[in-house]
């Protein structure tokens, strides 16, 4: 009569003795789990007779963290030799798997193939299952190092859309009181996007369109050309700065589209639910003595690069928004930075609708890579806008720049301008400009 064991795993139970058994996600392991995550497909352990014909080991196969294996809940590092009622859980407590030795004769019933091995075929075993470590080295070394693939795109891009400013109001604040001065249309559009830790993303410029306009509108207040919403902004930062007792504000009202699987209208947001940092704006000057009026810019400045910085806006996913309050992107932090300034080169994506307005808009994609080592300051946060030379086009403000950083895909930044003097160069805002507001 003849010993062998049996796996039993959610009612399901395997049979064998004396062939090597795969446990693991690929099609050729005999008992297969399942894969929910984004990682490539691995063999994660196999169960082997010992040599002496004493009994079974449970080697463990796959180094990585995510694949652990424990026994009777104490995690091994390589071999474990298996007794009767072992209780083996993979990757945490998601597959329990009860191990049990039987002498009761019923080895013939279904399961895997328990006919013993002759021993000339052993050989061949052992250079096969060589060669298919060799293969699974080189495939996993392939998927770390290779970029951001389309499908990690198209994952991204359930979780991007976009907003629209409809309209612009100058608001006053007097003693708790507020009032509407005016309200008028607008029409620009942009994109945001929404994390796996319920953010909702955008450029501010999306929201407040008017803040980068001073570098092709005339800023003369007696101009019949200024927008009006470009006048009330010279009038509430005018106001505000020379602190008149009355502060003024310009809010913009946004309309937020569905872009898959179909393109639809979804709910309104004014630009004064979005948490924004004002601190690095330059207050800039105009007109003479007599009639001086000032402004609130982020636009790029030779020497006040910094002022980019403040390019980003977000917001908490609330209850009455009709959205999943978990996204598809997840946000770089300082770990992923550190491990970035590592890299010789790294490979961005991005994503954009440069044909706003005509007819359903369609996403397209944009690739390249960074055109300046990131640098980061002492608490260990990127120092400076993301420079790289994605091919940014108008359309593509306040959608993510991606990146792989080994296994994993990251949100690294957030489109911003185009540099004013080279335009191959593109600055992306850091994403940890959030984690620093929150």
């Amino acid at each position: 009569m003849k010993k062998y064991y049996s796996l039993q795993s959610a009612g399901r139970q395997l049979l064998n003795a004396d062939n090597p058994l795969r446990i693991g996600q690929t099609d050729y392991c005999e008992m297969k789990l399942p894969n929910s995550s984004q990682y490539e497909d691995a063999e994660i352990a196999v169960i082997e007779p010992c040599g002496d014909n004493s009994g079974w080991k449970l080697v463990r196969l796959s180094p990585y963290k995510e694949h652990e294996v424990r026994v009777n809940g104490v995690a091994i590092d390589y071999v474990h030799f298996l007794q009767d009622g072992d209780r083996i859980a993979i990757e945490g407590q998601k597959h329990d798997i009860l191990f049990r030795i039987h002498y009761d004769g019923l080895y013939t019933s279904n399961g895997i193939v328990m006919a013993a091995k002759n021993k000339a075929s052993r050989p061949l075993m052992m250079w096969m299952l060589l060669l298919t470590a060799v293969i699974a080295v080189f495939a996993i070394r392939y998927y770390y190092t290779r970029p951001i693939t389309p499908a990690m795109m198209d994952k991204a891009r359930q979780s991007v859309y976009q907003i629209r400013v409809d309209s612009v109001k100058l608001l006053s604040y007097n003693e708790g009181k507020t009032t509407v001065l005016g309200a008028c249309a607008w029409n620009t559009a942009g994109l945001a996007f929404l994390t796996a830790d319920s953010l909702f993303v955008t450029a501010r410029h999306c929201i407040e369109p008017w803040l980068n306009v001073n570098d092709t509108v005339s800023m003369d207040m007696d101009s019949g050309t200024m927008p009006l919403p470009v006048r009330w902004a010279l009038m509430a930062e005018t106001a505000n700065q020379c602190d008149t007792g009355e502060k003024l504000e310009v809010v913009s009202v946004c309309s937020v589209y569905q872009m898959q699987p179909d393109y639809m209208f979804l709910f309104r947001v004014e630009s004064s639910d979005f948490v924004m940092d004002k601190s690095r704006d330059q207050i800039v000057e105009y007109g003479d003595y007599n009639h001086q009026y000032l402004w609130r810019s982020i636009s790029w400045r030779p020497r006040r690069v910094d002022m980019m910085m403040g390019d980003i806006a977000f917001m908490r996913v609330t209850s009455d928004m009709p959205l999943n309050p978990k996204g598809t992107i997840r946000l770089a932090g300082k770990k992923e930075f550190s491990r970035l300034t590592g890299l010789s080169k790294t490979v961005i994506s991005a994503m954009g609708c440069p044909k706003v307005g005509v007819g359903k808009a369609e996403m397209e994609y944009s690739e390249g890579v960074l055109k300046k080592k990131i640098q980061l300051d002492a608490d260990g946060y990127p120092e400076y806008v993301i420079s790289h030379d994605g091919g940014i086009l108008q359309g593509y403000s306040g959608s993510p720049v991606l990146t792989k950083i080994g296994f994993k895909w990251y949100a690294i930044g957030v489109v911003s301008v185009t540099d004013k003097y080279v335009k191959t160069r593109f600055y992306a805002v850091p994403v940890t400009e959030i984690e620093k507001q929150r």
